[in-house]
């Protein structure tokens, strides 16, 4: 398998990362609603997609492609699933 290194700027990873962490941090305080965790789960795995993360693995072996194939679909059905469940948190709870 061969990774694109250039696929990404190293400075354009590294806000992500850094934005990953402090959501992390904020995630293990009190207090965070659940249309909080909903949306920053579903920016992340959005953001993946939208940059086609999985397409930055090249590789001949068919094993790995369907593999890298089957991340990417599991990732966008998740992320259809937490778009879902959003929805109908702020239909529920008639957040706007």
């Amino acid at each position: 398998m061969l990774f694109t290194p250039d696929r990404f700027r190293r400075a354009a990873i590294r806000s992500f990362q850094n934005h990953i962490e402090k959501e992390i941090v904020a995630a293990k305080g009190a207090g965070l609603q659940i249309i909080n965790a909903l949306s920053i789960a579903f920016y992340i795995e959005e953001s993946l997609i939208e940059r086609k993360y999985f397409e930055v693995f090249e590789t001949d072996s068919v094993e790995l492609k369907r593999l890298l194939r089957d991340l990417d679909a599991a990732t966008r059905k998740h992320a259809q699933t937490i778009r879902a469940v959003w929805d109908q948190h702020r239909l529920d709870t008639g957040t706007h």
